[in-house]
């Protein structure tokens, strides 16, 4: 069965330089974050090298929030309601606040031992939760301007199981689940969000319950295709899949990126589960 959306429409030539121009400008911003985690890490870099990259660091922080602002701003139009933008922002800006203080703050200071692990300590932590949060603008980005193809949901998930040569983003988990064998399933979607959001429900059943692997099953009938994610008993085949960390804004931008994807979104806590259909 062949289901799902149809395909949306392209950003004009000048929207998708600003896109490509805020995309690059948050991973650039988001890098140099990393960079200096790896330099403060780092026993063999002394306290003058890191001193020299902390104000160009500081100042990527205005990067960060600009970039951010100009890809949610941009893909509004297209999204069902304002709530995962207003999600995403309210998490964002207090950590960048924070960031922003805590670089401003250390750049008259000599990197010692003290100042240096104080610093440390809190661009570690921040560079991981602002990581976080670009993966839910990029699972948003997706939705909203991938251009969508029919794919196999089967086939699909044991491509995101693969791990061969990929490099996973910060605070991804390996969640081991099954994936029931069934029939074909086809739907007209934009498959890095498709796994994106699979992700996503493996990583919310399996935080829900610690004493078992989450089941997936692909179904395929009564005009519905769908993927289904549990703690249903039933054989499969045994896969791992990278999973992210949840956070405040994950699911109003799941159910924004499943809406822009032509898919139904539902969760509940009890008993455990997430699903996605088509029609």
């Amino acid at each position: 069965m062949q289901t799902g959306r149809p395909p949306t429409s392209p950003p004009s030539e000048a929207e998708e330089q600003r896109l490509t121009l805020a995309r690059g400008g948050l991973r650039d911003a988001l890098g140099s974050l990393r960079n200096l985690e790896q330099l403060l890490h780092s026993l063999r870099v002394g306290p003058r090298a890191v001193s020299s990259v902390l104000p160009a660091v500081h100042a990527s922080c205005s990067l960060i929030t600009r970039s951010m602002n100009e890809l949610l701003e941009a893909m509004t139009p297209r999204l069902p309601s304002r709530e995962p933008i207003d999600a995403i922002r309210g998490y964002v800006t207090p950590r960048v606040q924070e960031l922003d203080r805590a670089l401003a703050s250390a750049i008259p200071k000599p990197m010692y031992a003290k100042n240096r692990l104080k610093l440390e300590g809190v661009v570690t932590r921040l560079a991981a939760e602002l990581d976080a949060a670009r993966e839910l603008v990029d699972l948003l980005d997706g939705a909203a301007w991938a251009r969508p193809v029919r794919v196999e949901l089967g086939e699909l998930l044991r491509g995101a199981a693969k791990r061969e040569g990929r490099s996973d983003p910060p605070g991804t988990r390996m969640v081991e689940v099954t994936v029931a064998r069934t029939e074909a399933a086809e739907a007209l979607v934009a498959p890095r969000v498709v796994m994106g959001l699979a992700a996503i429900g493996a990583a919310w059943v399996a935080a829900l319950r610690t004493d078992a692997s989450p089941h997936i099953r692909v179904r395929d009938g009564s005009g519905v295709s769908g993927l289904d994610i549990s703690f249903e008993a039933r054989s499969g085949d045994v896969m791992t899949l990278a999973v992210p960390p949840l956070l405040e804004p994950t699911l109003p931008c799941a159910e924004a990126a499943a809406t822009l994807s032509g898919a139904k979104l539902s969760y509940m806590e009890a008993p455990p589960s997430f699903s996605l259909e088509w029609r």
